[in-house]
């Protein structure tokens, strides 16, 4: 798929890197568009890359009160779970493959005397 500022945008909307501190550089938004065949593939491939790049994050402070203040973080390996949901809810939207590659669904030829003309050899 061509990496065009368009798509490179809305890959990174739909990433939530405006909410995330920007994991991905304008470069690897770019290499995976260009590798995907489709917009949905690209956020696959982008959401299970973000659930590696939040787990080399280390684990961090899941809660912290001080005084009346509390603040809650999300710990990397939850936000890596999401990460790999989003991923999962990209990856069937995905076309399914199926028959295989093109020459594994040919029909076999017929051939006189072996099998029978629908091609089966019973």
């Amino acid at each position: 798929m061509e990496a065009s500022q368009e798509i490179i945008s809305k890959i990174k909307l739909l990433l939530g890197e405006p909410y995330s501190g920007g994991l991905f550089a304008e470069e690897e938004l770019a290499s995976i568009v260009e590798e995907a065949s489709s917009l949905e593939e690209a956020l696959y491939i982008g959401w299970t890359l973000k659930a590696t790049k939040v787990m080399a994050l280390g684990d961090g402070v899941a809660s912290v009160s001080i005084g009346a203040e509390s603040i809650s973080f999300t710990s990397p390996s939850e936000y890596s779970n999401y990460c790999l949901t989003m991923a999962k809810v990209y990856q069937e939207l995905l076309p399914k493959k199926t028959g295989g590659s093109r020459a594994l669904s040919l029909e076999p030829p017929i051939i006189e005397g072996i099998g029978d003309d629908d091609g089966d050899f019973d």
